[in-house]
């Protein structure tokens, strides 16, 4: 029987991305706090995270009418994208990768390398359906990059667009009731 308590709808108050240096430890369940080197992100942009699965295929046909008879995964990945709305140490060091912070008293001052990187981190992804009393976590290693421009102008808030390559084995739990019943 259909179920309303088994649908999601994401957005919650509690929703988090957060990141830590290559190699931190990992949470191992749903209610695990995240290491003290994770940082959160803080705000997000409205257009909310999303979670591609990029597959690529080769389709092998039968000279039969040009049947599809096969199919081949020729390459595959997962990358998250999402907006980063505040201004902290943890989204610059995303924004400028490899560069050197000097607290400098009254302000801070980075020496940003030549040359845009990708930077390698280790990263969680919480998600909440409040109504619904939900919750989704992803963990997982990834390399994010700065994919798009930022304005800095009277009717634009400043924001940082990213795209994180996902890699290795994506660690995901989920609580929802329909799940832990049918798996066994």
């Amino acid at each position: 029987m259909p179920s309303s308590a088994s649908t999601f709808i994401g957005g919650g108050l509690n929703d988090k991305i957060y990141v830590a240096p290559k190699g931190t430890a990992l949470p191992t369940s749903l209610t695990s706090s995240p290491n003290v080197a994770f940082k959160d992100l803080g705000y997000l942009g409205d257009a909310g995270i999303e979670v591609n699965q990029n597959v690529d295929r080769s389709e092998f046909k039968a000279h039969q009418g040009g049947t599809i008879i096969r199919r081949k995964v020729t390459e595959s990945g997962r990358t998250l994208t999402f907006t980063a709305l505040e201004h902290t140490l943890p989204v610059l060091d995303l924004v400028y990768p490899a560069t050197t912070w000097t607290d400098a008293v009254t302000y801070v001052k980075g020496a940003i390398p030549e040359g845009i990187s990708t930077v390698e981190k280790a990263w969680i992804f919480d998600t909440f359906d409040t109504t619904n009393a939900l919750q989704k976590r992803y963990v997982f290693t990834g390399e994010a990059t700065n994919t798009g421009s930022f304005t800095f102008g009277v009717e634009d808030m400043v924001a940082y667009e990213f795209e994180v390559a996902m890699y290795g084995t994506l660690e995901y739990y989920d609580n929802t009731a329909q799940l832990i019943t049918d798996v066994p």
